[in-house]
């Protein structure tokens, strides 16, 4: 397997501050990552949303991107029903790169 030099290696006792935001689509997984991460000890900002109600993505992933941009979070999870819009969403933001990961393998 192909590793870039440039890929940080994070020791698993490293505590990350990490961005998550979500339409109505992936709230559900939102919430399942979000509990998983705060119980491995990780401070999780939630840009939302906040329930099943229709909203648009670019509302949460917009925000959320901006957070990891301006250093205010170390990393971010963007969520929507195919993972293509907040993946768009997210790369508009200078400095950040979003990629479409749905299986380990590719991530």
């Amino acid at each position: 397997m192909f590793v870039p030099a440039k890929v940080v290696e994070l020791k698993e006792s490293a505590i990350m501050k990490i961005a998550i935001a979500c339409d109505h689509g992936a709230y559900e997984y939102k919430e399942m990552i979000k509990a998983m991460l705060e119980q491995e000890g990780h401070e999780v900002l939630d840009f939302g949303t906040d329930s099943t109600a229709s909203v648009d993505y670019p509302d949460h992933a917009l925000p959320c991107a901006q957070a990891v941009a301006k250093g205010e979070a170390e990393r971010g999870i963007v969520l929507c029903g195919t993972g293509i819009g907040v993946s768009i969403t997210a790369t508009q933001v200078k400095g950040i790169r979003c990629a479409l990961r749905r299986a380990p393998l590719s991530a």
